[in-house]
């Protein structure tokens, strides 16, 4: 889906025993929107910590660290294209009402302890 200059085709996170799988053109044009107006700040609390891919409709991908944690949204921590800075961005993605469905499943089923979720996948697709 697309949104600005980010154009999702999915999204898939991995890690703490589990995986998301998201094709959900609800959920990746919402994830869109608000990547495009990402604030970058340190953190936003998050503890859990996830590999998220992010598949574009040109064919490319990246790759980066994504937390989620106690405030609706998640934190990237986006690789630094400028030589004289050192680290990685990190960009605060706020999740704004109304959120969708989808996204609510994802974030939910990520925020699981990992002994309720151990092994499993989440598919999100179109109906």
């Amino acid at each position: 889906m697309s949104n600005g200059d980010v154009n999702l085709r999915s999204i898939e996170i991995v890690n703490q025993q589990r995986r998301v799988v998201c094709n959900h053109s609800d959920a990746l044009q919402y994830i869109a929107k608000m990547m495009s107006s990402a604030n970058r700040r340190n953190n936003n609390g998050g503890s859990l910590a996830y590999k998220c891919t992010f598949y574009f409709s040109t064919g490319r991908h990246l790759t980066v660290d994504c937390e989620y944690g106690s405030k609706p949204g998640f934190s990237l921590s986006v690789p630094n294209d400028h030589p004289f800075e050192e680290g990685d961005q990190t960009r605060f993605v706020d999740f704004h009402r109304p959120i969708p469905p989808s996204v609510i499943e994802m974030r939910d089923f990520l925020l699981k302890d990992h002994v309720g979720v151990s092994g499993q996948t989440l598919y999100l697709e179109n109906e």
